[in-house]
């Protein structure tokens, strides 16, 4: 099996850097001590965040396999 890495898409890098971010805010956020948000909204918004880079995921894995043909 030969492996090639090839340059990341501009849309997942867009997805990954949003998801990451909405991350590591809500780690930041529960982190600090400071709770003005509820730690439902946080576990919301932590899951969107990992939503938001498994989109990214899905389309570095589409646009990889669409240029090997």
């Amino acid at each position: 099996m030969k492996i090639k890495f090839a340059k990341i898409p501009l849309a997942a890098l867009f997805f990954y850097s949003a998801g990451f971010a909405i991350i590591g805010f809500c780690l930041g956020v529960f982190y600090s001590g400071n709770h003005w948000l509820s730690e439902l909204r946080l576990q919301q918004l932590f899951i969107i965040g990992a939503l938001v880079v498994t989109v990214g995921s899905a389309i570095n894995i589409v646009v990889q396999f669409k240029k090997r043909k």
